[in-house]
């Protein structure tokens, strides 16, 4: 079966897996996808399901995520489950939750070695960490600890400010547009000058 394929199908054996946590039927998820705006019929679901359908759409993987309430990669990569998954055509075949790190930019794929035949074998690897998404994460980590140390401790509040502050000027200066900010965020920041 061609990799296209096996990744709906492991896409909908998540999707099943999904639905049967939160105890509901595929007409009902039919349903809550209506309900989001973006009709799909409860055959289709169930075809995915089963394996009779052979793509899902982006807009249909968004749409079942956000009316099962998980994250859209969980259901592309079965985190827990001790299924193999290939997150590539051709890369090893790995855990789930090395494809959904591989999803999130966590991980990053690099062509290491070739076959007998010379292509390429792709394998998994770190990005590296002065990316976007690194950027961004850090962003995120500042904004955490800043909630968490605002009321208790005052000059960890400011270091962490002015980190924030930091990685916002960072941002603009790559032409990246830094994250709306909480307005107690956006106040804390303005009273210390930032």
């Amino acid at each position: 079966m061609p990799w296209p394929q096996r990744l709906t199908a492991q896409i909908g054996r998540q999707l099943k897996y999904w639905r049967a946590q939160r105890g509901i039927t595929a007409r009902q998820l039919a349903d809550r996808c209506e309900q989001l705006g973006y009709r799909v019929e409860y055959q289709v679901i169930a075809n995915i399901e089963v394996g009779r359908r052979a793509y899902v759409g982006v807009a249909e993987l968004l749409v079942f995520a956000a009316a099962l309430a998980v994250p859209p990669a969980l259901l592309l990569f079965p985190v827990g489950t001790g299924e193999r998954v290939e997150p590539v055509p051709g890369a090893s075949q790995g855990d789930g939750w090395d494809a959904y790190r591989l999803f999130t930019g966590e991980l990053g794929v690099s062509v290491l070695s070739q076959r007998a035949d010379e292509t390429a074998i792709p394998s998994v690897q770190r990005y590296p960490d002065d990316g976007v998404l690194a950027v961004y994460r850090r962003h995120d980590r500042h904004v955490r600890d800043w909630a968490r140390h605002a009321h208790h401790n005052p000059d960890a509040a400011a270091a962490t400010l002015e980190a924030l502050a930091a990685v916002r000027r960072e941002m603009t200066a790559h032409g990246w547009v830094p994250p709306v900010l909480d307005p107690d965020v956006t106040s804390a920041l303005s009273a210390v000058g930032q």
